[in-house]
């Protein structure tokens, strides 16, 4: 019997116990990225979207479980097709966006990594910071990870790309926002879609 080295032994607990993390840079150069959401109910529906996206996200190929960041938006970037109620969502009434300026979500760890048409399928768990509250969420998550990718988009970058994608759903009582009330004009429920890429840094 060939005689194992330490070396050899050891080598599959070293690379499972390395970091193979890229880091990729969210504030799109292109100014494309944005977070939409809905908010359904009986009287008006709501669309809208955030722009102004920053943050980071370390994301590990080779162990995907690894994979950590955040993400971010001012809530003032918050925008509706009525800029009146723009000004109330932001007002003292709402988000307070004068004591509570950003949306963030913190990713704490990856659950059940798996490979689907080329990305990577998991949950994300992690600290959602709104509206002066931080509460604990899981939601599914997409990686695309798309080698030289940044030439191909623009921007005047170059490396890998990051594509990131997520839709649930949050629930503004949860946060303390209105809780119980305006619910025949603003459900509940927000449904978040989020689709962003990262420039490798």
């Amino acid at each position: 019997m060939k005689k194992r080295t330490f070396l050899s032994f050891a080598l599959p607990f070293l690379i499972a116990s390395a970091s193979f993390a890229e880091n990729y840079d969210f504030a799109d150069p292109k100014g494309v990225n944005s977070i939409s959401f809905f908010v359904d109910s009986p009287l008006e529906p709501i669309m809208g979207f955030a722009n102004g996206i920053t943050g980071t996200i370390d994301f590990d190929r080779v162990n995907p479980a690894a994979t950590k960041g955040s993400i971010e938006f001012p809530v003032k970037n918050i925008r509706f097709a009525s800029d009146r109620m723009g000004g109330v969502l932001q007002g003292d009434d709402w988000l307070k966006s004068d004591i509570n300026p950003m949306v963030k979500f913190t990713i704490t760890s990856i659950g059940a990594p798996s490979v689907k048409d080329g990305s990577i399928h998991a949950t994300a768990t992690g600290k959602m910071s709104l509206a002066g509250m931080e509460k604990e969420i899981t939601a599914p998550i997409v990686f695309t990870h798309i080698p030289d990718g940044a030439k191909q988009r623009g921007g005047a970058q170059t490396g890998d790309l990051l594509l990131v994608r997520s839709k649930f759903i949050l629930k503004r009582d949860m946060f303390g926002i209105q809780p119980g009330k305006n619910l025949e004009k603003v459900g509940n429920d927000i449904q978040i879609n989020v689709a962003i890429s990262g420039y490798q840094k």
